[in-house]
């Protein structure tokens, strides 16, 4: 099968925006547009209020617990594009967990933001462990509950580490705003 590149580009343009969002400082953001063209231009325009530089804990949220769905979004466009092949899965597959450490990036610290990423394939793994363990010790030998109690196990211990990554994004930003 061959891959058609035109949506893989519009995706990798799509996430180099997002990133640049991300990581574009308040502080430039606040001074894009003042140049003395664009004074001259807008004199008579009110005031714009201030950007502060310190990021704001309920964005870092809400970028942490949204991050994922927009991986997914991203991954379900590609196989709309007519890839049928495992690229939009396999893209989920690698920047889903990932794109959980967005908020973190957010809040200026993008090494905790790439280890909380990292630490979701951990939980998964971690979960998946237990779940086989729970299994062990149930002692049913059925196929069914060979593949339930582990997928049950991994899905609650991955959901409590994405809940334990939004509130830490929001820590992680009032963090950063008392510094």
């Amino acid at each position: 099968m061959q891959l058609k590149m035109p949506p893989l580009k519009a995706l990798a343009g799509m996430s180099l925006a997002l990133a640049l969002m991300l990581m574009l400082p308040a502080r430039a953001a606040a001074s894009i547009g003042t140049t003395s063209l664009a004074q001259s231009a807008f004199a008579t325009a009110p005031a714009t209020p201030s950007v502060t530089s310190e990021p704001s804990p309920v964005t870092a949220a809400f970028i942490t617990a949204l991050g994922p769905l927009g991986v997914a979004a991203g991954s379900g466009l590609l196989y709309q594009a007519g890839i049928r092949d495992a690229t939009p899965l396999l893209a989920f597959a690698v920047l889903g967990p990932l794109a959980i450490g967005a908020g973190h990036v957010y809040a200026g610290d993008p090494a905790r933001g790439l280890g909380v990423g990292l630490g979701t394939y951990y939980a998964a793994v971690g979960g998946l462990l237990a779940g086989a363990g729970l299994w062990l010790l149930l002692g049913d030998d059925s196929l069914d509950s060979l593949v339930l109690v582990p997928l049950v196990t991994t899905s609650a211990v991955v959901l409590g580490y994405y809940g334990w990554a939004i509130v830490d994004a929001a820590h992680t930003a009032e963090r950063a705003g008392g510094r």
